[in-house]
């Protein structure tokens, strides 16, 4: 065992004496990270979705009879998250392709 290694004897117990190689964040032969949480596009686009299902899930109790002001309250939060979100996307995506272009 190496001490670069973040893994325990414990672990080595449980892999049949062998201990497994972190490769949570490796960075793979092209270049790219094995991690999808890495990726230029994921917290944006998590971001997105998070504030799209907030805000939707809103609408039915502001379009019904049993909503109250802290449902638009939380509408309006989901569709600040929702914008930006997609405003943070595409900051990363014209990031990103200038990346590539260079």
């Amino acid at each position: 065992m190496s001490e670069e290694s973040d893994s325990t004897p414990e672990d080595a117990e449980t892999t049949g004496g062998e201990v497994p190689e972190n490769t949570e964040n490796k960075i793979s032969e092209s270049g790219r990270t094995n991690s999808i949480t890495q990726r230029w596009w994921w917290s944006n686009t998590l971001q997105t979705v998070i504030g799209a299902v907030v805000a939707l899930l809103q609408l039915d109790f502001i379009t019904g009879d049993g909503g109250v002001w802290l449902n638009w309250v939380v509408f309006i939060l989901g569709g600040v998250l929702f914008v930006t979100g997609i405003i943070g996307l595409i900051r990363a995506y014209l990031r990103q392709r200038t990346k590539e272009i260079e």
